[in-house]
């Protein structure tokens, strides 16, 4: 099982990640143990997605970091929530 999130800081800025165990990595976030999203504090989780399998997930994550724009970002969440 594998996961793709989606956080949020405060000020607006995605991180988007995936991992094999979602609990952990996010408290690893919020305590700041991942340096590129320590400055980015609060943070808030927003997305997240099961897969079957890391390779799924990594490729899903990949493809949305590519679109490097937070519009297109917020829109893909909001359509998700309403699917």
């Amino acid at each position: 099982m594998a996961y793709l999130y989606i956080l949020k800081s405060d000020k607006g800025s995605y991180y988007i990640g995936s991992t094999g165990d979602l609990k952990a990595r996010l408290v690893k976030h919020m305590d700041g143990g991942v340096k590129s999203t320590r400055a980015l504090r609060p943070l808030t989780l927003v997305y997240q997605e099961t897969f079957v399998d890391r390779g799924v997930a990594q490729k899903k994550e990949y493809e949305i970091k590519r679109w490097k724009n937070a519009s297109r970002i917020k829109q893909f969440i909001a359509s998700s929530v309403k699917s």
